[in-house]
């Protein structure tokens, strides 16, 4: 998971919720990814 790439952030939890949610993911994706650009190739990934 390339989620872990912003330290103190609870991201391991976020890349497990996403396994079991996609909805949960989608939701990330459309929030937190924007203003954090790292995050984006780890949600695509999931995706």
């Amino acid at each position: 998971s390339k989620l872990g790439a912003s330290p103190g952030k609870p991201t391991t939890l976020i890349g497990v919720n996403t396994l079991f949610d996609p909805d949960f993911l989608i939701e990330i994706d459309a929030t937190a990814v924007q203003p954090l650009g790292t995050r984006s190739p780890g949600a695509r990934h999931f995706l």
